[in-house]
């Protein structure tokens, strides 16, 4: 909720930034509603709470690696009835687990296209690492290594996916020994 919080008040700045252009129905601290019927509303990341809003054109998720996977398949309904609806996933990695871990899995393993502005059939990709951001100098980043170590470093900083730090095994020796050609067995 507070993460959603944040990016409503980025875009209710937008829209006074840029003269209330379209006169508001609702504005309060979690909902801008204009009378022309767009609306951004915040919901809290729980799979009870975030459920019943159908019709909407983007479905942004902030933070999506620490979004509940209940919560995330819970929203996706609301994109059904529009088939221009875009669903925006933004995060960095936390852990090679859930949803967010789970969709960038399945670009790799497609062999999508993942460069900077690579498209993919269902997914456009954008990987933008801390040492690309202009804001961010190279100082900087040599001395958050140094203070977080390597682990934290490349997850934060790095867009990687690392296993947890107390994992008996890394998630790639687990994929290797693993066969989707292997047939199952109907008991």
């Amino acid at each position: 909720m507070r993460q959603g919080r944040e990016l409503y008040r980025k875009v209710h700045w937008a829209y006074v930034r840029a003269g209330k252009p379209i006169k508001a129905r609702v504005e309060t601290q979690f909902e801008l509603e204009l009378v022309n019927g767009s609306r951004v509303i915040v919901l809290p990341g729980t799979e009870a709470t975030a459920r019943g809003l159908s019709g909407i054109d983007y479905l942004i998720i902030e933070e999506a690696s620490r979004v509940p996977d209940e919560a995330y398949f819970a929203v996706r309904p609301m994109i059904a009835t529009r088939p221009h609806a875009k669903v925006i996933v933004m995060s960095t990695p936390f852990g090679t687990r859930g949803f967010y871990h789970a969709e960038y899995q399945r670009i790799i393993e497609n062999k999508m296209d993942i460069l900077f502005d690579g498209q993919t059939d269902r997914w456009k990709y954008f990987e933008v690492p801390a040492e690309k951001c202009p804001r961010i100098t190279k100082a900087f980043l040599e001395e958050e290594k140094q203070t977080m170590g390597e682990w934290w470093f490349q997850q934060e900083y790095m867009c990687k996916f690392m296993d947890a730090q107390a994992a008996a095994f890394r998630s790639e020796d687990i994929a290797r020994i693993v066969s989707r050609e292997v047939e199952t067995w109907s008991l």
